[in-house]
């Protein structure tokens, strides 16, 4: 990967707040944020159908189970 330029900039969607964490830390809540929103804008897609979802995701029913009842 190459280094950011000042061109390029630094992605927008990037709270300020996650990057000035530890590396692991910010890496954890970044990972948490994706996992919400994607979640999120999977079961809208599929009309909260878990079954359709999961099929999209390539990912098991159970899988989505899981991250729905661990954002509870």
């Amino acid at each position: 990967m190459k280094p950011p330029t000042k061109k390029s900039g630094s992605t927008p969607s990037v709270s300020m707040r996650i990057l000035k964490l530890p590396y692991r830390q910010a890496r954890r809540e970044w990972l948490d944020i994706f996992e919400r929103q994607y979640l999120r804008h999977i079961m809208l897609k599929h009309d909260n159908c878990i079954e359709e979802a999961a099929r999209y995701c390539e990912m098991s029913r159970n899988t989505i189970y899981r991250m729905m009842r661990d954002m509870d």
